[in-house]
């Protein structure tokens, strides 16, 4: 009787593993975000993508010190059809340059 119930137990176990991860490849199944407004505003840069069930954020980079060091700054990620992601250089800063970061 304790081997039947061994035997029940790894199949209940297995069985809720696989359903577990057939649930979890939905979530992976996103689309990057595309239609995106992208352009730099006042030291910074913008970015709003309407489509896509991913996210994506703004990223620039910084040049201080004379422009003889460099820093990369980050928007707020966002999903697609939400709010725009934004991120300007400090006053004291210098856009060097910018780009769209997505995942999903």
């Amino acid at each position: 009787m304790t081997k039947s119930w061994i035997n029940v137990m790894r199949t209940v176990a297995v069985t809720a593993l696989m359903a577990g991860g057939i649930v979890g490849m939905g979530s992976a199944a996103q689309a990057a975000p595309t239609n995106c407004d992208q352009h730099a505003i006042s030291n910074g840069y913008y970015v709003y993508c309407g489509k896509g069930s991913g996210q994506y954020r703004a990223a620039i980079t910084c040049w201080y010190n004379h422009g003889t060091q460099s820093r990369d700054r980050f928007g707020p990620w966002r999903t697609a059809g939400g709010l725009p992601s934004q991120v300007s250089c400090l006053t004291s800063e210098e856009l060097g340059g910018y780009r769209t970061e997505k995942k999903g």
